[in-house]
């Protein structure tokens, strides 16, 4: 396998022929995030989980949850560089959160470096 700077990968859950950007309501926020195992070329993937779990409300401090326990624990994952990473990390300084749609797009754009 080549440089780990120059493969992108792909998360195959997500292929298919529809696309909404709406769902219900989310009981907890999961991210997942792929990166590369430690000392390998071979890839994981990380979920990071919302702290509330119980009702269907506060979906944006839900992902902001997610989004913190994911850049809690970037700088141990690679690649931690992409776009996305750098986004991930500006929510969660910023507590600003985004749609469930869109965080979705991170981990596709994450994907593309």
């Amino acid at each position: 396998m080549g440089n780990q700077d120059d493969v992108n990968f792909w998360d195959f859950s997500i292929g298919g022929d529809y696309y909404t950007e709406t769902g219900g309501p989310a009981y907890a926020v999961a991210l997942h995030h792929i990166h590369f195992a430690e000392n390998s070329h071979s890839l994981n993937i990380s979920h990071f989980k919302s702290d509330q779990i119980d009702t269907p409300v506060d979906t944006p401090g839900k992902i902001i949850e997610a989004v913190d326990h994911l850049v809690e624990a970037l700088n141990s994952l690679q690649p931690n560089d992409t776009q996305a990473c750098g986004e991930y990390r500006t929510m969660s300084e910023d507590q600003q959160s985004s749609r469930l749609g869109y965080m979705k797009c991170l981990a596709i754009k994450h994907h593309w470096r």
